[in-house]
């Protein structure tokens, strides 16, 4: 088994597609919190997926703090992040009409509007990093 003093990222994808899992996923996300308030501070990154959690939120706020972890949110539904929450990338695929409402005001570029997020390409992406926007197709990420 690999650990942070062998100098490997620790990766953390956590699904519960059915919604029977939430104490066993809280308890594992707790427990990874716990240590990593006793761990030294890494030097490298530390890569925490947070797949599909129903409330996303507290979680964020309790893994933000770490400066070595890069949270990833992956979700189906769109989520209005509050301002001190907002993340530093997005990367978005097509929309339903009500997340393109929610996600089109988190974006820089205010020429995109709701309309283009629902009618992107299966295989187009829409990327944000801070202030800088643009597209990707997903055979770049080799996602296909």
């Amino acid at each position: 088994m690999k650990t942070m003093a062998d100098r490997q990222t620790l990766l953390w994808r956590l699904s519960d597609p059915r919604g029977r899992l939430s104490t066993y996923i809280s308890s594992q996300l707790l427990a990874l919190h716990t240590l990593l308030t006793i761990w030294a501070k890494p030097q490298w990154p530390l890569l925490v997926f947070l797949h599909e959690l129903e409330n996303i939120q507290p979680w964020v706020e309790r893994f933000r703090p770490f400066p070595a972890v890069r949270l990833v949110v992956s979700t189906t539904k769109v989520i209005h992040w509050p301002e001190s929450l907002k993340p530093d990338s997005i990367l978005v695929s097509r929309l339903t009409p009500e997340g393109a409402e929610i996600m089109r005001p988190q974006l820089v570029d205010d020429s995109i509007r709701p309309a283009d997020l629902r009618r992107l390409p299966p295989t187009r992406l829409i990327y944000q990093k801070r202030d800088q926007l643009g597209t990707a197709e997903m055979e770049e990420f080799n996602l296909v």
